[in-house]
């Protein structure tokens, strides 16, 4: 999806819904080696209203930018599981340099790096959007991270810092949504449904055995029969009679030269 289309997501009356939330202010760090995906999550932020949202092209100059500053929240991608979100949480939870290693950290997530989420997990990743997105999504996304509710499900301890990790989510759950934030996860669970439900019906559709063709009964095939043969008979008189007057047309003529 293109930053233009995105934006106009921004414009919609069904994506404003995060011009509830406050995000003027805050300070965000977008990371990523990709220039498309940097310069679409920066243009997002600024959207947004982050406060001069700053960018990093690799994670080491990522987490050297996190050290000297002071941001909100990170936001990085997941891309090959090593030289992405889960090596930049890995130093912003483990390294001894981290001004701030409970700092959130949001990552985006195409169809081809889902399977490095629960990598993206165990390294203290807070919360991740499913591509394609919008701006809505990052939006309520970084409001959610931001709330005290989501900071209040930090874990600290001798071998891990981040978010809580017992938070399984199942796509076929619709509820009941007891939790603050649950809008968030709600939304992404019809969405996953409203997917599956295409795609089944899709599949049904071309495992359908071919129609088969419908047959008409004795009485109308006699019914047919007659009328294609009348239009024969008739067809045929009217050939016939063309026939015979120039026939009849000939001999005249004939005749007349006879005479002559």
């Amino acid at each position: 999806m293109g930053v233009g289309l995105l934006l106009a997501h921004a414009c919609s009356n069904s994506e404003k819904k995060f011009m509830s939330y406050n995000l003027k202010g805050l300070t965000g760090l977008v990371v990523s080696d990709h220039d498309s995906n940097r310069r679409m999550l920066f243009n997002i932020l600024k959207v947004l209203g982050i406060k001069e949202p700053q960018i990093a092209q690799d994670v080491v100059s990522g987490f050297r930018m996190f050290r000297e500053a002071k941001f909100d929240f990170v936001l990085s991608e997941i891309k090959d599981g090593r030289n992405d979100v889960v090596a930049l949480a890995d130093f912003i939870r483990k390294d001894e340099r981290s001004p701030n290693p409970m700092t959130p950290i949001i990552s985006t997530v195409g169809p081809a790096t889902k399977h490095y989420v629960e990598a993206a997990r165990n390294a203290g990743v807070n919360e991740m959007i499913m591509a394609p997105y919008t701006v809505s999504d990052i939006g309520q996304m970084i409001a959610y991270v931001m709330t005290e509710a989501s900071k209040r499900q930090q874990i600290k301890t001798a071998k891990y810092t981040g978010p809580d990790r017992r938070r399984a989510q199942n796509p076929a759950f619709t509820g009941p949504f007891r939790r603050e934030g649950d809008e968030l996860l709600r939304q992404s669970v019809e969405r996953v449904q409203s997917m599956q439900a295409q795609a089944q019906a899709q599949a049904a559709q071309q495992a359908a055995p071919p129609k088969q063709p419908e047959w008409v009964s004795d009485g109308e095939s006699q019914d047919l029969t007659k009328m294609l043969l009348e239009n024969y008979l008739k067809h045929h008189e009217i050939v016939f009679s063309k026939l015979k007057f120039a026939q009849e047309a000939t001999k005249h003529s004939l005749d007349h030269i006879r005479q002559t």
